[in-house]
């Protein structure tokens, strides 16, 4: 019969386990033709009944029986086990090979005159147990309560874990609190410069939006007009008298030479947008003796005359007209 897989400290392997009898093999043998595992004990009771191999059926008697192989005899040997005695309050672990010796001089091992009584009428030492103390039980309840403890103490060791892990996790939390107050703060602060930019930018759309609907009353949006100027000095060019006009802040369209009635005058005809034509009209943008008239079809203005002297002039603009 083989040991009971419960007494051994750590899970045995199904490999050791007796197949007949389900417990770990005790004097394991092995057939010649199979190779299993047996219990001793368990494989000959069996072959009393059937002579054919447990598992696979193949044919089997007790003179092909043969010792287990050396590496199962030693690993069954290191196996480390609990006393059989370990209920009744036996709490030495050993080596399965060591087990017999211990068992001969165990101090928790059953009486033999017990054992006889149990077998003779076990009526009689049933109703006994009610009347005289049983020592086997107390030591039960002794082992019950030093489990508990163990397992008391083991739960007391986790709240402690459970308590230093909340402390850290409150730690954190207090960090993350002041963390997410300064990014608060911070963000308060974002939001006044926001609302400064934006109450600007707002001033600044509706000084736009003003000037646009100002524009567009005038129809001063991208329109384009041309003006005629009369009597500049026979030296001026188309060229020369865009950039002129580009130095006092206009962005002319073009130029282009016209008829003249005098020899030392030149006439050009030049288009500027309608934002431009203020510039264009400022009597101190011509010299004396020229003159500037808008065009609008057939229709002129009146004549702008020049009222600008040669030493205010940034180009050589002169004009065909002596002073």
């Amino acid at each position: 019969m083989g040991y009971d897989p419960s007494l051994f400290v750590s899970k045995v392997d199904s490999e050791l386990k007796c197949p007949i009898c389900q417990g770990v093999v005790e004097k394991p043998v092995h057939g010649i033709n199979c190779n299993h595992i047996y219990c001793s004990t368990c494989v000959r009771s069996w072959l009393r009944h059937s002579l054919t191999c447990p598992l696979d059926r193949l044919p089997l008697n007790e003179s092909q029986l043969r010792p287990g192989p050396r590496i199962i005899v030693s690993l069954l040997k290191n196996l480390e086990i609990k006393c059989t005695n370990y209920n009744r309050g036996c709490c030495w672990i050993m080596k399965l090979c060591e087990l017999d010796q211990h068992l001969t001089w165990c101090a928790f091992k059953a009486p033999s005159s017990e054992i006889n009584i149990s077998n003779s009428n076990s009526n009689n030492v049933n109703n006994s147990s009610n009347l005289v103390p049983n020592p086997d039980n107390e030591i039960r309840q002794l082992r019950n309560i030093c489990d508990k403890r163990s397992e008391l103490q083991e739960l007391r060791n986790l709240v402690n874990r459970l308590t230093c892990d909340m402390e850290n996790i409150t730690a954190s939390g207090e960090i993350i609190t002041q963390q997410v107050k300064e990014i608060s703060d911070k963000t308060d602060c974002v939001i006044r410069y926001l609302q400064y930019a934006q109450s600007q930018m707002m001033r600044i759309f509706l000084s736009r939006e003003e000037q646009e609907q100002l524009m567009s009353n005038l129809k001063l949006d991208n329109s384009l007009v041309n003006c005629t100027v009369l009597n500049l000095s026979e030296f001026m060019t188309p060229e020369i008298l865009m950039e002129y006009l580009r130095q006092n802040g206009m962005k002319p369209i073009k130029c282009i030479m016209g008829p003249y009635p005098f020899n030392r005058s030149r006439n050009f005809c030049v288009t500027v947008r309608l934002s431009d034509l203020d510039k264009l009209l400022d009597p101190d943008l011509w010299p004396i003796g020229a003159a500037l008239t808008i065009t609008n079809g057939r229709n002129k203005s009146p004549l702008i005359t020049g009222k600008r002297s040669k030493n205010m002039s940034t180009l050589c603009l002169e004009s065909g007209i002596n002073e």
